[in-house]
């Protein structure tokens, strides 16, 4: 899609937007006044019934220790994004940028900066603190020019 002239233009440039959010991340490439997503993922969180997992231990009357199996599945869930968020980067290190751009929540920015080939990260121009998942890509450009 063409970009607005009110956006810059990344006139003769390639860049690649990265925009993550805690289970999910949108792949732009921009330049010569278009912007496209050219990749994207959605990691599902599991759906478990009421107390699904739940575990309790006892002895005779009394209860000893209790506890879940969601703990497990949330740090399941971390690894299956960075498994995926580590896929598309590989796949899209195989192009040359000029620039890159990461827009994700705080928490987010670190581990992707840790998962980031050397290629990407060493033209990692600015980062955008917030979650911007679901938004347009001009609303994006517009985070990437205010700050």
């Amino acid at each position: 899609m063409r970009i607005s002239s009110k956006f810059q233009q990344f006139a003769g440039k390639k860049v690649l937007i990265i925009v993550a959010g805690s289970q999910e991340a949108d792949f732009y490439i921009a330049g010569d006044g278009e912007i496209e997503k050219v990749r994207s993922f959605v990691v599902r969180k599991p759906r478990y019934s009421d107390r699904e997992g739940f575990s309790v231990r006892s002895a005779g009357r009394k209860i000893m220790g209790s506890g879940s199996a969601n703990k497990a599945q949330s740090k399941k869930l971390a690894q299956d994004v960075t498994r995926e968020f580590e896929q598309s980067l590989k796949a899209l290190a195989r192009r040359s940028f000029d620039m890159v751009y990461l827009c994700a929540p705080a928490d987010v920015i670190s581990v992707a900066r840790e998962h980031m080939p050397r290629s990407l990260s060493d033209k990692l121009k600015k980062t955008v603190r917030g979650n911007f998942f679901k938004q347009h890509p001009f609303e994006i450009l517009e985070k990437l020019a205010a700050r």
